[in-house]
């Protein structure tokens, strides 16, 4: 069916600009990335967590909540996949252990370039719809949503990478 082979190929896509772009560029920077993925789509559940190997520290797939508002669906997703972080610091270390960052970011959306984890700031949570640029608060923000993502496509680019510390 053509609706699933595209869903197939955009979950492959995104998963390989992840992968190349946010983990494996931060494994080279210096930075431990582990990837936690919840999806409301348990049809996709094997596919996407194939995706990430050995990155993949914990993964839930839900059936779509009818009626949940986007951002509602958006808010729950981030924190079950919050959750399975936290489950795990608490398991690795027992509790005296926490990631230093989270990066939280759509299934679907598609990085372009390599992402500086060291210029993002643990200290704000961001929300884009569109460009990053958008949800930047001040000049510092500006800046480094710049560097991040300058990559040139505006405000139809680049999906955002909200930040949230856990």
């Amino acid at each position: 069916n053509v609706t699933q082979q595209g869903a197939l190929g955009l979950v492959r896509l995104s998963a390989a600009s992840h992968m190349h772009h946010i983990v494996m560029s931060g494994n080279l920077s210096g930075w431990s990335v582990d990837v936690y993925v919840h999806s409301w789509n348990p049809e996709l559940a094997r596919v996407l967590d194939a995706q990430y190997g050995l990155a993949l520290r914990g993964s839930l797939h839900e059936q779509v909540i009818p009626g949940l508002a986007k951002a509602a669906s958006q808010s729950l997703s981030i924190a079950r996949a919050a959750a399975l972080a936290r489950r795990h610091e608490l398991h690795a270390g027992r509790g005296h252990w926490q990631y230093d960052h989270a990066l939280v970011m759509r299934l679907d959306a598609v990085p372009l370039e390599p992402l500086d984890l060291s210029a993002l700031s643990a200290g704000r949570v961001t929300f884009a719809e569109h460009c990053c640029l958008d949800a930047a608060v001040d000049l510092s923000d500006a800046e480094a949503v710049l560097r991040q993502c300058g990559h040139g496509l505006g405000a139809t680019g680049y999906g955002g990478v909200p930040i949230i510390n856990l």
